[in-house]
Protein backbone atom coordinates (compact mmCIF):
# COMPACT_ATOMS: atom_id res chain seq x y z
CA UNK A 1 0.00 0.00 0.00
CA UNK A 2 1.24 3.21 -0.98
CA UNK A 3 0.98 6.70 1.45
CA UNK A 4 -0.64 9.90 -0.13
CA UNK A 5 3.00 11.30 -0.30
CA UNK A 6 4.14 8.33 -2.08
CA UNK A 7 1.51 8.82 -5.07
CA UNK A 8 1.89 12.38 -4.71
CA UNK A 9 5.99 12.03 -5.74
CA UNK A 10 4.71 9.32 -8.41
CA UNK A 11 2.96 10.96 -9.99
CA UNK A 12 4.30 14.37 -9.51
CA UNK A 13 1.40 16.33 -8.03
CA UNK A 14 0.62 17.70 -4.68
CA UNK A 15 -0.83 15.37 -2.08
CA UNK A 16 -3.79 17.74 -2.17
CA UNK A 17 -4.55 16.60 -5.64
CA UNK A 18 -4.04 13.22 -4.49
CA UNK A 19 -6.65 14.08 -1.72
CA UNK A 20 -9.20 15.52 -4.62
CA UNK A 21 -8.84 11.99 -6.50
CA UNK A 22 -9.38 10.24 -3.53
CA UNK A 23 -12.62 12.22 -2.27
CA UNK A 24 -13.62 12.58 -6.12
CA UNK A 25 -13.80 8.72 -6.39
CA UNK A 26 -11.13 9.11 -9.22
CA UNK A 27 -8.54 7.01 -7.76
CA UNK A 28 -9.67 4.22 -4.56
CA UNK A 29 -8.13 4.72 -1.18
CA UNK A 30 -8.29 3.00 2.23
CA UNK A 31 -8.18 4.77 5.88
CA UNK A 32 -6.23 2.96 8.01
CA UNK A 33 -6.68 4.79 11.85
CA UNK A 34 -5.51 8.01 10.63
CA UNK A 35 -3.34 7.03 7.46
CA UNK A 36 -4.81 6.84 3.81
CA UNK A 37 -3.74 4.04 2.04
CA UNK A 38 -3.65 3.31 -1.91
CA UNK A 39 -3.05 -0.11 -3.66
CA UNK A 40 -0.74 0.17 -6.75
CA UNK A 41 -2.86 -1.54 -8.65
CA UNK A 42 -5.91 0.83 -8.35
CA UNK A 43 -3.28 3.45 -9.02
CA UNK A 44 -2.25 1.90 -12.20
CA UNK A 45 -5.74 0.82 -12.49
CA UNK A 46 -6.52 4.74 -12.77
CA UNK A 47 -3.71 5.91 -15.58
CA UNK A 48 -4.67 3.14 -17.96
CA UNK A 49 -8.33 4.61 -17.55
CA UNK A 50 -7.29 7.79 -18.01
CA UNK A 51 -5.14 7.32 -20.52
CA UNK A 52 -5.27 9.99 -22.85
CA UNK A 53 -5.04 8.64 -26.66
CA UNK A 54 -2.46 9.62 -28.62
CA UNK A 55 -3.58 12.56 -31.71
CA UNK A 56 -3.27 11.77 -35.39
CA UNK A 57 -0.96 12.39 -37.60
CA UNK A 58 -1.31 15.60 -39.60
CA UNK A 59 0.57 13.98 -42.73
CA UNK A 60 3.23 16.10 -42.34
CA UNK A 61 1.15 19.38 -43.85
CA UNK A 62 1.80 22.44 -41.63
CA UNK A 63 -1.38 23.22 -39.95
CA UNK A 64 -2.50 27.13 -40.24
CA UNK A 65 -2.97 29.40 -37.81
CA UNK A 66 -6.70 30.47 -37.48
CA UNK A 67 -5.53 33.70 -35.91
CA UNK A 68 -3.78 34.84 -39.06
Amino acid sequence: MLSMAEVARRMSVSKRTVLRWIESSILPAVRIGDVIRVDPQDLDQMLTHHRVAPRAESGGEAVEDAGE
